[in-house]
C-alpha cells in the first residue's frame, strides 16, 4: 500500500511540475525599451515592437492615421501586460536587449469582413492573451497583402513570415465560407 502511495505521490509531483512547466513556455514578455523624445518603443521577445507610446501617469498606445481619421489598432488586453510595459517605461535603461527563449503563441480573437473595393477584412490576432494587434488584409490579383498597425513592427524575420502564413490561411478559409 505504501508503494501505491509513493508511485502516486511521484506521479502527482511529475504532472504538477509539467503542467507549470507548460503554463511558462509561452509569454509576451518585455525584451527592450527606447525613449526617442517623449516616446517609447517597447520590444518584445525580440520577435515584435510597439512604438509611439506615450505615458504620463497612465499608458496611451498611438494611433493610425488614414485621411483625417484616426485607428486605434494596438491594444494591451492584460493587467499582467499594462504592468509589465508600465515597468519598462519607469525603468526605461535597464531595460536593453534581454534575452528571452520563450514562444509567444498567437491565435485569431476577431473578424471582420469589410465592403471595401480594396480592403477585404481585419483580422486582430492576440499574443499570449496580453495584446490584440489588427491588421488589414488586401487582396490583389489573388495575392494577399497584410497591413499591422503602423505603431506595429516585426523584428524577427521568421516570425513574421510564421504569423504572416497564418493569417493567410485563416482567410483562405473564411473567403471559402463567403462563396
Amino acid at each position: 500500500m505504501e508503494n501505491k502511495k509513493s508511485f502516486f505521490s511521484i506521479f502527482f509531483y511529475i504532472w504538477i511540475s509539467q503542467f507549470f512547466l507548460l503554463l511558462n513556455i509561452s509569454a509576451v514578455e518585455v525584451t527592450s525599451c527606447k525613449k526617442y523624445g517623449e516616446k517609447y518603443e517597447i520590444v518584445f521577445n525580440n520577435l515584435f515592437s510597439i512604438r509611439n507610446i506615450h505615458y504620463k501617469n497612465y499608458i496611451n498606445l498611438g494611433y493610425d492615421k488614414f485621411g483625417t481619421k484616426r485607428y486605434k489598432n494596438v491594444f494591451i488586453y492584460s493587467k499582467k501586460a499594462y504592468i509589465e510595459i508600465e515597468n519598462a517605461i519607469k525603468n526605461c535603461d535597464e531595460y536593453r536587449n534581454l534575452e528571452n527563449s520563450k514562444k509567444v503563441d498567437y491565435y485569431i480573437f476577431e473578424f471582420e469582413k469589410l465592403n471595401s473595393p480594396k480592403r477585404i477584412a481585419n483580422v486582430v490576432v492576440n499574443f499570449d492573451g496580453d495584446l490584440n494587434i489588427l491588421f488589414g488584409i488586401v487582396k490583389k490579383n489573388n495575392f494577399y497583402i497584410l497591413y499591422p498597425s503602423e505603431n506595429f513592427s516585426f523584428i524577427d524575420k521568421s516570425f513574421e513570415k510564421e504569423l504572416k502564413s497564418y493569417i493567410v490561411n485563416f482567410i483562405r478559409e473564411k473567403e471559402i465560407e463567403w462563396k
